[in-house]
């Protein structure tokens, strides 16, 4: 074979490599996701206002909040 054929032979060759490659990355299923806006609810669904903290709050010992996080994508 010539130089030439086994040049472009390879040419190809890792054309087809990567190329496949990238095909195989488009169909990730990564499940990637943006969060457009959150907050928090109490038991009954009621919001939390701005800056709330529980009656009696100690940072070194903080409470369990029962409640619910809803979230828009």
């Amino acid at each position: 074979m010539s130089k030439s054929l086994i040049l472009i032979l390879g040419f190809f060759a890792l054309s087809g490599i990567f190329l496949s490659q990238n095909a195989l990355a488009q169909n990730c299923n990564s499940q990637n996701i943006t969060v457009n806006n959150f907050f928090f609810t109490d038991e009954n669904g009621n919001p939390f206002p701005p800056g709330f903290e529980p009656p009696n709050y100690d940072p070194q010992n903080p409470p369990t909040i029962q409640g619910k996080i809803f979230a828009t994508f």
